[in-house]
């Protein structure tokens, strides 16, 4: 198991619904070795007030972190929310209901720094896809895998101003990808 797990995750025992839901992904994201900093869900911040909207984590005591690219972490990935929390029908036996909502995985790496059982001197990028999809559909709360994005900056960072992630962040050693999909959870009453 990865060992930067540790940095993410304390005690799970008290979260419920969605963020229970992105504890369990990320435990499951663990099993990849060469995934070095599993963030969990992305919140949407400016520094300033007509400032670019940028991805942060909550680090703890008012503290926001930002996630976006840099040359410090080999590969890191972070969860980010897309659209309303859906409810379905009531739970009679629990007395709650089941939700879902749609959310995305950004995984970004730096080739030169991966440390991966098949390092090769050229692109591997479909290898790592298919590896952090398995481990999606490995988690009992994944409905489904949607979509798939690894060519454009523009869809990759979906929602963040791309001013502030450098065109050559995308580029050879370097690159990225999104991964969209459906969880579902219960819902207390």
């Amino acid at each position: 198991m990865n060992p930067a797990i540790i940095h993410t995750l304390n005690d799970t025992s008290g979260a419920a619904g969605l963020e229970h839901v992105i504890l369990q992904l990320q435990l499951r994201l663990s099993m990849l070795s060469w995934l070095k900093v599993i963030y969990g869900r992305a919140f949407t911040v400016s520094k300033l007030k007509e400032t670019e909207a940028e991805p942060a984590v909550y680090a703890g005591q008012n503290e926001y972190r930002s996630v976006l690219p840099n040359d410090f972490v080999a590969a890191q990935s972070f969860f980010r929310t897309e659209g309303p929390e859906r409810y379905g029908d009531a739970l009679l036996s629990t007395g709650g209901y089941l939700a879902n909502r749609d959310l995305s995985l950004i995984v970004w790496v730096n080739f030169h720094e991966l440390d991966h059982p098949s390092r090769r001197d050229d692109i591997y990028l479909e290898t790592l896809k298919y590896e952090v999809e398995e481990q999606l559909r490995a988690c009992e709360f994944v409905m489904k895998i949607d979509e798939y994005y690894d060519d454009h900056a523009a869809d990759i960072f979906r929602g963040y101003d791309l001013e502030t992630i450098k065109p050559e962040r995308l580029k050879f050693p370097y690159c990225g990808f999104r991964i969209s999909l459906t969880v579902y959870y219960q819902k207390p009453c």
